[in-house]
């Protein structure tokens, strides 16, 4: 089963709570309910694989270097391997 994070309704850095937001009979109420609790998520379950084991993780779990510099290129080269996996699962080209 897969194990999606809920979603926090509760106010964090910007002043706009989505529980006050969604208001019964809007077309955002209506979207929010479609997607909590009638479409079928199997299909999204198998993609991205986050099940008991978790989502495939590249052990990004902190910058290494130090220095905006630095940092941007670490995480450029982060970007190309995650571009580069993708394209040797999916294919590319036409």
């Amino acid at each position: 089963m897969a194990r999606f994070k809920e979603v926090d309704r509760n106010a964090r850095f910007l002043p706009i709570v989505l529980e006050a937001q969604l208001q019964p009979g809007s077309l955002e109420y209506a979207l929010d309910y479609l997607v909590g609790h009638q479409f079928d998520l199997r299909p999204l379950r198998s993609r991205y694989r986050n099940d008991e084991t978790g989502a495939p993780n590249k052990r990004l779990d902190r910058f290494t270097l130090r220095g905006q510099r630095k940092v941007d290129t670490q995480w450029q080269l982060y970007c190309l391997v995650h571009n580069i996996e993708r394209l040797a699962h999916n294919g590319y080209g036409g």
